[in-house]
């Protein structure tokens, strides 16, 4: 076991995402009473890289220093990272709202300075360490060359460049989307799902060809899209669907071996996967590749329903559960209402899959209907789980926090 310093500087990045991702819900509650054409792709590019993506910069710098057992980033460093990230997003978000070009290709050059100084302090920490993880960093490399590639790409949306080759809006989704926080969120759950479940990882050998299946189907899928090459990026969808396989028979393997029971944040960071094993099969078996025209109708919004509420939602939703507290210095303050009460515990998963799997079906089966209905158990889900997190903020730490320190439960 590794321990983890529960004042790591990176708890920073996780801190200024909730405020991202919490300035963007109140921008699309914004946009459906303002009626604004801009706020809505507005708000999702602001949790998407303001709110999601700082989740991965300091995560991904905290677990790589357990996985190398070696000192973790400097707090300057991790400050600056911060600093222009933050400032870049707010240009690209400002940029896409205003239409103004220059201002996401300012914003553009920081994230890519970001990306750089992440890379960079990933090496320094390889090059301090003795110990050599197999495939551990190297998920977090593979995201840095997604985010870039995806980036590049944004900007040739943002600059209006005419594009006759095949979708460059899909290839930007896929590179950005499944790309970076895909593959940040499947290899770092390879570490952080045995520090939820408090067991060893059950089939660490599966990690080697998740990479593998994963990183190839992303660059696949994207190709496919940016070129109209219809074979290629249906192979990729099938290489992403093989990955996302893996991931879930690991997760639920372990999830099944003996230990003490899953908390809310394990259950909520399984449900996730569940969506992404579904999600990705489902598109490989419903939509006949056509590159120029691609997830097309109702497939897009399933699919939508299924990766972005469903997969993206419920593991970050899980991980702000087990990751804020820590952050703050709480990690044993009691159980907030409504989460305290044993029923909400229990149910809040079942209740949150339940609801991803009716937007998904009505969005296949054309029912405005049932979608609203769905909208709103997510909505009372993500409510509750947001007072939650508020309540964390609020209680005090009791007493005995020095002698419970959260640690990663090792995989090898």
């Amino acid at each position: 076991m590794q321990d983890v310093d529960e004042r790591s500087p990176a708890s920073g990045f996780l801190l200024s995402g909730v405020a991202a991702l919490a300035a963007a819900a109140a921008l699309a509650l914004a946009a459906r009473w303002s009626h604004w054409s801009w706020a809505g792709i507005a708000a999702l590019h602001l949790a998407l890289i303001g709110g999601v993506s700082q989740l991965v910069l300091g995560a991904g710098q905290t677990f790589a220093a357990a996985l190398l057992a070696t000192a973790p980033t400097g707090r300057r460093v991790l400050a600056v990272q911060r600093g222009l990230w933050m400032v870049g997003t707010a240009l690209v978000v400002l940029g896409m709202s205003a239409r103004w070009p220059v201002a996401s290709l300012a914003g553009g050059a920081l994230l890519a300075t970001t990306l750089g100084l992440f890379a960079a302090a990933l090496r320094a920490m390889q090059r301090r360490s003795l110990q050599r993880p197999v495939w551990g960093i190297r998920w977090y490399y593979a995201c840095v060359v997604f985010l870039a590639a995806g980036g590049a790409l944004g900007l040739q949306l943002a600059r209006g460049v005419p594009w006759g080759h095949g979708d460059l809006l899909s290839a930007h989704v896929t590179l950005t989307v499944l790309g970076w926080l895909g593959t940040a969120i499947v290899g770092s759950l390879h570490t952080f799902f045995p520090t939820l479940s408090g067991r060893r990882l059950a089939r660490a050998r599966l990690e080697g060809p998740t990479f593998m299946a994963w990183t190839l189907g992303v660059a696949c899928l994207a190709t496919g899209y940016l070129f109209a090459l219809g074979p290629l990026a249906a192979l990729g969808l099938l290489g992403l669907s093989a990955g996302a396989l893996m991931l879930l028979a690991n997760v639920l393997r372990t999830a099944r071996a003996p230990g003490r029971p899953l908390g809310l944040a394990a259950k909520l960071v399984l449900g996730g996967q569940l969506c992404l094993g579904i999600g990705l099969p489902l598109a490989s078996s419903l939509a006949p590749l056509d590159p120029s025209q691609p997830f097309t109708g109702g497939v897009r919004g399933a699919l939508a329903a299924l990766l972005l509420a469903g997969w993206v939602g419920m593991t970050v939703a899980g991980s702000l559960l087990h990751l804020l507290p820590i952050a703050i210095r709480r990690p044993m303050a009691p159980p907030p209402w409504p989460l305290g009460l044993p029923w909400v515990r229990r149910r809040m998963p079942v209740v949150a899959l339940c609801g991803v799997a009716l937007l998904a079906s009505a969005q296949l089966a054309g029912s405005p209907p049932a979608a609203v209905v769905a909208k709103v158990v997510l909505a009372g889900c993500a409510l509750v789980i947001g007072t939650a997190l508020v309540r964390v903020a609020a209680l005090r730490p009791r007493q005995d926090d020095a002698r419970h320190q959260p640690h990663v439960v090792g995989h090898q």
